[in-house]
């Protein structure tokens, strides 16, 4: 079983959307196939991916443009953890990474995020 993580994307303070996902790779960009589509282009097509793991979740860059932090600091790969702040763009996502992961979720997998999600974001 791996972990469930709960990820809200925000942008200049507010929320732009909410996702939950417990499968092996979720892949953040601005390309619109992405789990966590980011419409802007400070974001790569393919710019980030978390790992989920049966003992750690981990953010990885790929290979972007502009880079990806957390809480700050700039990161190629990286393990993260509750309450970690992943800053990708102008956006940032919030983790929730629950110790017991499928109790936070019911056992859900990729809930369907918030129309806002997509919303395009300008400079």
């Amino acid at each position: 079983m791996n972990h469930a993580v709960v990820i809200t994307v925000t942008f200049r303070g507010g929320t732009v959307g909410t996702y939950a996902f417990d499968k092996d790779r979720v892949v953040i960009g601005r390309e619109e196939s992405a789990d966590i589509f980011l419409d802007n282009p400070a974001v790569s097509r393919q710019h980030a991916c978390l790992e989920l793991t049966e003992s750690a979740v981990r953010i990885r860059d790929l290979a972007s443009v502009n880079g990806t932090a957390v809480n700050g600091e700039s990161v190629s790969i990286c393990e993260v953890h509750d309450r970690d702040v992943v800053e990708i763009g102008k956006f940032q996502l919030h983790l929730l990474v629950p110790s017991s992961p499928r109790s936070a979720l019911g056992g859900a997998k990729n809930l369907t995020p918030s129309p806002e999600a997509t919303l395009e974001a300008g400079p």
